[in-house]
């Protein structure tokens, strides 16, 4: 009988990158017959039900760091394997249920610096990255928030690296090198690539909005390709707390908000431009390689990872002037950039198209699905304690 998995996404205002992973898979893995399901918030699943098809999604009542349980039991009570999508106290909770009843999971780290955070008893929680004021009675529920949730996930018997950065900062917490997969992001191939036009005049950018991106570099590269190319355009796909700061930067750039489909205007530009400085595996730079838009990128871990300067223009984080330098060099050469975008697209379908993802983790839930484990005694409370 194959082995039925169920995916465990944290909680969010919005269909994020951790969201749209699992429906992906979970909806691959529906069609091929298998009772994917996902499991997050109650308040939550309502929005993942617009977008879930023939997945099944739970939604479990969770405050203060505890959880229901019964809703916790009925969404696992199929499961042979969970598939954890980050490192979060809700995905903790589920994983310490689950494992009373043998069950084994993968967790997958799709941040630079979250086991890192997770592993460490005195490192700020992301909150306060955002936040300045935070309380101490706050803080310290929340470092052992974090703490309790890596004592859980640490023990789980596969990890995925999104990145060789993510897999060194692994390594470096504890995890055995055994217990470690390096495999990007999975992306869905459109049929037909998008169309090259003569001049690059037209880039867009997709994801958050927020300090990591750089994207204050990629509005002052912006201006600089706006001196020799006054009608180059600048499209900012997405949301986050710099959309105030960035707005304030440029009357020029046009900001779209956050968007259900990117599709339609990645097909209506000529080059994709990605200026952060730290990442995972990038949803939007996978879908832009896989839909042979060119795309400009920086050379970091989680890109470089995964494409070379045969397939993408890569430029050191943190200088607007080479983002500016590489649009420009590709303003008018449509062959290279069409070249550019068709080595792309080939090579997103060859390692991180769907397919070609969902069969290596089938490989790994057979592995860890079959392991013979017990069930833990049933008086550990299903909490991370506060």
């Amino acid at each position: 009988m194959p082995i039925q998995v169920a995916h465990v996404v944290p909680l969010a205002a919005r269909i994020g990158g951790y969201e749209r992973q699992a429906l992906l898979l979970a909806g691959a893995q529906a069609r091929a017959g298998r009772a994917a399901s996902i499991i997050t918030h109650d308040s939550h699943a309502r929005l993942l039900r617009r977008r879930a098809g023939e997945v099944t999604i739970h939604g479990v009542r969770w405050a203060l760091g505890r959880a229901s349980t019964r809703a916790i039991d009925r969404a696992i009570s199929t499961a042979d394997v969970l598939h954890v999508h980050a490192v979060d106290p809700f995905s903790a909770v589920v994983v310490e249920r689950a494992q009373r009843r043998g069950l084994s999971a993968i967790v997958k780290i799709a941040t630079q610096g979250d086991a890192q955070r997770y592993a460490d008893p005195h490192a700020f929680p992301p909150e306060v990255a955002t936040a300045r004021r935070f309380e101490s009675w706050r803080l310290r529920r929340q470092q052992h928030l974090m703490a309790q949730t890596w004592s859980v996930l640490r023990e789980c018997e596969c990890f995925i690296a999104l990145s060789s950065a993510i897999e060194r900062e692994l390594l470096d917490v504890g995890v055995p090198r055994e217990r470690i997969e390096r495999l990007p992001n999975a992306v869905e191939v459109p049929a037909l690539p998008i169309e090259i036009r003569p001049m690059a005049r037209r880039a867009v950018y997709v994801g958050r909005l927020e300090e990591r991106k750089r994207l204050g570099d990629l509005i002052d590269a912006f201006h600089l390709v706006r001196e020799t190319h006054g009608d180059a355009e600048l499209h900012l796909v997405g949301d986050g707390a710099g959309r105030v700061g960035l707005q304030q930067r440029t009357s020029s750039a046009r900001f779209h908000g956050s968007v259900d489909d990117p599709q339609p205007l990645l097909a209506q530009a000529d080059l994709f431009v990605f200026p952060s400085e730290r990442e995972g595996c990038p949803n939007a730079l996978l879908e832009a390689a896989a839909a042979g838009l060119p795309c400009i990128a920086t050379a970091i871990p989680g890109i470089t990872d995964w494409f070379d300067e045969t397939m993408m223009r890569l430029v050191e984080p943190g200088r607007p002037d080479l983002i500016a330098r590489a649009w420009m060099e590709l303003w008018s050469e449509t062959a290279r950039r069409r070249a550019l975008g068709e080595t792309a697209r080939r090579h997103a379908r060859r390692v991180a198209g769907i397919t070609t993802i969902i069969q290596r983790y089938e490989q790994f839930y057979e592995q860890i699905g079959r392991l013979e484990k017990s069930p833990t005694p049933d008086s550990r409370a299903t909490r991370v304690p506060s």
